[in-house]
């Protein structure tokens, strides 16, 4: 893999200049103040309190078996009130009518979802399951992950203090899966928690990065200069949390 030296020195380069010296990497010496609770418990409490105050929706769940089912049930009812925003009045016919296929989810390619059954599940309720695996035509991956319903993530880190997930991009975890749907649907461990974002940014400068880190704190919000919010312009109008 190429190092940031690497590639700056590639840019330079390039630009006919000579390269300069890296910057000296990052290395934190103070030790972080005791902040917040430490139980995994307490943080999940957190975590859940605040996530829920900028709309987004937790639901726990006791072991990896009610996994697959939760996602499901959160499908059922994205789409009924789908339809039935779309219709007017009374509930439209959702995933849940045997007589009518749901659109398709797009979900990672990662270990930390294959455990859970959630592509049999999925199938069997009738919600077609698309995935990015290494090789294919990424093009074609995302197009067809613009007419997805629902994206489903795994979480790498969450953070209590602002209820926000974190995300690491890489080759079959596409940015666009949590992206582009109109639901997205994350699966969080509760000893993944930390407090606050520092004790998350002192993780990350330890490991090597990956291609993107994503932070994202509810449903997406859009304001105007006349400060009009609009949710779901500029990515997912509604985020689910299962919380493991």
């Amino acid at each position: 893999m190429t190092t940031e030296q690497d590639f700056l020195a590639l840019v330079a380069a390039r630009l006919g200049r000579t390269p300069g010296e890296a910057p000296p990497r990052f290395r934190p010496s103070q030790p972080l103040p005791a902040v917040g609770p430490t139980e995994a418990a307490a943080l999940a409490d957190r975590f859940q309190l605040e996530l829920e105050k900028i709309s987004g929706v937790v639901h726990r769940v006791n072991d990896a078996s009610e996994v697959a089912p939760t996602v499901v049930r959160i499908l059922q009812a994205a789409q009924d009130a789908a339809d039935e925003a779309a219709r007017g009045s009374g509930p439209g016919p959702g995933a849940s009518d045997p007589s009518r296929p749901g659109p398709p989810v797009a979900r990672w390619d990662d270990p930390l979802l294959d455990g859970f059954g959630i592509d049999a599940a999925l199938e069997e309720a009738g919600w077609p399951v698309i995935r990015f695996r290494a090789g294919d035509d990424g093009r074609a991956f995302a197009s067809r992950v613009e007419r997805a319903f629902a994206g489903v993530v795994a979480c790498d880190a969450a953070i209590a203090e602002t209820g926000t997930i974190v995300l690491h991009s890489g080759p079959t975890r596409g940015r666009t899966v949590s992206l582009l749907p109109p639901v997205l649907i994350a699966v969080l461990r509760k000893e993944q928690i930390v407090f606050h974002a520092a004790r998350l940014f002192r993780r990350l400068a330890r490991a090597p990065m990956p291609s993107q880190v994503i932070f994202k704190s509810g449903p997406s919000r859009s304001s105007d200069i006349e400060n009009d919010l609009t949710i779901g312009i500029h990515g997912p109008g509604d985020l689910h949390v299962i919380l493991l």
